[in-house]
Parts: C-alpha cells; sequence; structure tokens
C-alpha cells in the first residue's frame, strides 16, 4: 500500500458528479489562507497548485470561475477542494466511497483536502479494479479479466522496449471491482460525469497532465477509441518543490471492435528514504506506456482511416 496522490481526485470526480455536476460546472480556488485556517496540516505549502500559485491563472480576482472539466484536467487542488467543502455530508459519503474502493484513508481523515491531495493508500490491483468498474461497471467478469504487466526498458532518445519475457499475470481484485460496480450501478450520474473529465486528462486542448506523451489515445482521437480516461498521480517527500517520492498512472480505453482495457503503472523506490528526484510527474510513465498500448489487439494505428 502507498499514497495514492492525486489518483485520488477520480473520488472528487464521483462525489461531484453525484451531487450534480457537469463538465461546465464552475468551480473557484479557495484562498490559501482560508484553507490553512480551516485545515491546519503540517505541511501547509501542499495546498499550493501544481503550479506553484493558489490564486487562479490571472492570480488577480481569487473568485474567477474555472470549469470542472479543465479542473480535473490540470488537477488542480484549490479547485477540487472549494467543490467538495460544499457537498453535504461529505465525511459519511467519502469514507464509504474509500471504503468500498479498497483505500485507506489517513488518521482523522479529512475528504476536503485529503481526496485531492490524495493522501489516501491504495495497491495497484485496488486502482486496477476501480478503473476496470468505471470502463465496464455491469460485466464483473469482463471488467476483472487478467491484466498482463510489461516490463519496459527505457532508451534516451528513443521509444522504450517492452520486456514480453518477464510478462507476469495479475488480477483486479475482484471484490473492489464488485463493490465499486455495485456504487456506480447505483449512482450513473457519478460515472458519467467521471468519465467525461478524466478524458481531459489526455486531451491536450484542454492541458491534460497525461496529454504529453498519451494524447493519440485520447477519447475521438486517431486511434478512433470509443472511450478513454486516465489519472496521474505525484506523491512528493514534502511540500512542492521537494523530491518526488513516486508516481502513478492509471487509465482504461475501449476500442471500436470491443476490447477493453485498463492500466496501471508506479514507478518510484521500494525505500521509504529514496526518491526519483525533483522533477518526476505521473505524466511521464505515458512515454513507457506507450509500447504497451500500441501493441494491444484491436489499437489502430494512427492514420489507419481517413
Amino acid at each position: 500500500m502507498r499514497e495514492i496522490g492525486s489518483v485520488g481526485k477520480v473520488l472528487a470526480a464521483l462525489l461531484a458528479g453525484d451531487a450534480g455536476d457537469g463538465p461546465h460546472t464552475r468551480y473557484y480556488r479557495l484562498h490559501r489562507e482560508r484553507i490553512v485556517g480551516r485545515y491546519p496540516y503540517q505541511h501547509r505549502e501542499a495546498f499550493r497548485n501544481a503550479d506553484g500559485f493558489t490564486g487562479v491563472a490571472s492570480r488577480k480576482d481569487p473568485r474567477a470561475p474555472i470549469e470542472a472539466r479543465l479542473a480535473f484536467a490540470h488537477s488542480d487542488n484549490l479547485a477540487l477542494m472549494e467543490r467538495l467543502s460544499r457537498i453535504p455530508r461529505l465525511l459519511p459519503a467519502a469514507t464509504a466511497l474509500v471504503t468500498a474502493f479498497g483505500w485507506h484513508p489517513p488518521p482523522d481523515f479529512e475528504p476536503v483536502v485529503d481526496i485531492p491531495l490524495g493522501r489516501l493508500h491504495g495497491a495497484p490491483q485496488t486502482v486496477q479494479g476501480l478503473f476496470a468498474a468505471l470502463a465496464d461497471p455491469d460485466h464483473l467478469g469482463v471488467a476483472c479479466r487478467p491484466t498482463v504487466l510489461e516490463t519496459v526498458e527505457p532508451r534516451p532518445g528513443r521509444e522504450p522496449v517492452v520486456q514480453r519475457a518477464l510478462a507476469r499475470r495479475r488480477r483486479a481484485r475482484r471484490r473492489v471491482c464488485a463493490r465499486a460496480q455495485a456504487w456506480l450501478q447505483a449512482h450513473p450520474a457519478a460515472r458519467a460525469f467521471a468519465m467525461k473529465v478524466l478524458s481531459g486528462v489526455l486531451d491536450p486542448s484542454l492541458g491534460g497532465t497525461a496529454a504529453r506523451y498519451l494524447a493519440s489515445f485520447r477519447a475521438g482521437g486517431p486511434r478512433h477509441l470509443r472511450y478513454s480516461i486516465a489519472k496521474t498521480g505525484t506523491v512528493n517527500a514534502g511540500g512542492p518543490g521537494h523530491a518526488v517520492r513516486w508516481v502513478w498512472l492509471a487509465g482504461a480505453l475501449e476500442t471500436e471492435d470491443g476490447h477493453r482495457y485498463t492500466y496501471v503503472a508506479q514507478a518510484g523506490p521500494l525505500g521509504q528514504r529514496e526518491t526519483l528526484g525533483p522533477h518526476a510527474a505521473g505524466g511521464q510513465l505515458g512515454a513507457l506506456l506507450l509500447p504497451v498500448l500500441k501493441s494491444l489487439p484491436g489499437i489502430e494505428p494512427v492514420g489507419a482511416k481517413p
């Protein structure tokens, strides 16, 4: 079990969708002072957004809105904190959701902060179980079929090599799939919203956090996928500017001929004191996943259709 970083924002999407949000719903970024005053955590600098600023892009008017689809595509901490803070009875709803998906909250769980910042612990199989359920909430056998985990060898300046001889099989945790599917079946609006905003993570026009490497695998892109969703996550050893401890990239997609796939990639040292360095990011795992995704049955080569 490790912290899942911004992969936890998938839960924010489900909670916001269940509350009636749409992709164009307006969110607002909280002042850092307001957040610190209400939620006095030890690492207060962690409330900053990924760009290092706590205000809106203009940095002048904190009341300026940001659309939900952009907040999730950018992994905007403050906007999602503000939205969660307005959901009635958030704590019991969030606690039930975290438990259903096989994750573990921190002591003194405060979902307004802990969900956007990903202060939840989970295993790769539980993350895969959630994405499998999102991809297909109705067919347990299909959603939880075994997934091949490939070992990838990076090559500077060239496309990585997939080491198929080292492939192993793992199964998404069926209990997680079953609980997640049961919740999603009972909350169809939540799933619909999550599918829409998580597709923006791969969209370069929205500035998605995984778009730099996986834009060709976005929904409506050149590979003609029916849907494609993803979420990145970065876990720092401290606040912004500190070295990165580990990174995540998880997603699901479906080809035109009905092939469904889920994937989870995690990188980081085994030791608790080691780090990846100050510049690692979850989206960078897309470069290592590219040869794996390109090799999947049913994936259309870019430009294969007019």
